[in-house]
Formats: C-alpha cells, sequence, structure tokens
C-alpha cells in the first residue's frame, strides 16, 4: 500500500528548475543559422540527387559489395 502511495506522490510531484538568467542562450546564433542553412542547400542540390541517382542506377547487388567493402574497412580499427 505504501508503495501505491510512493508511485501516486512521485506521479503527482514535479521538479522546479532554476531558470537560466542568460541574456544570449546562443551567442552563435548567427553563425549557426548560416552553417544550417549551407548544409540545407548543399543536402537539397547535391546530396540528395546524387544518392537518388546512385540507387536508381546502380544494381543492388553492387550496392550491397560496396557496402560491405566500408563495413569491412570499419572493422580494421576492431
Amino acid at each position: 500500500m505504501k508503495l501505491l502511495l510512493y508511485v501516486i506522490l512521485g506521479c503527482a510531484s514535479y521538479v522546479v528548475l532554476a531558470e537560466d538568467d542568460f541574456d544570449d542562450p546562443d551567442p552563435w546564433i548567427g553563425v549557426n543559422q548560416s552553417i544550417h542553412g549551407f548544409n540545407d542547400v548543399v543536402d537539397a542540390k547535391l546530396l540528395r540527387p546524387t544518392a537518388v541517382g546512385y540507387r536508381k542506377v546502380v544494381p543492388p547487388f553492387i550496392r550491397q559489395r560496396v557496402s560491405n567493402v566500408f563495413g569491412n574497412l570499419g572493422d580494421v580499427s576492431d
């Protein structure tokens, strides 16, 4: 019975977190937004079309062999 009471009280309680007193929580926001925008453009214009084209042109059994090569390279350090 006590366990049930503790569970109910534990679920009903909440923790008050200290509020941040920072005026600017991310001083690098301008740089971060610029880099994020650049990454979005590169992804949309270069990486995604390349990946889609690769999947359309290269047969699955060759893609599997390429994947195996990179998997084996990853195992070298183990």
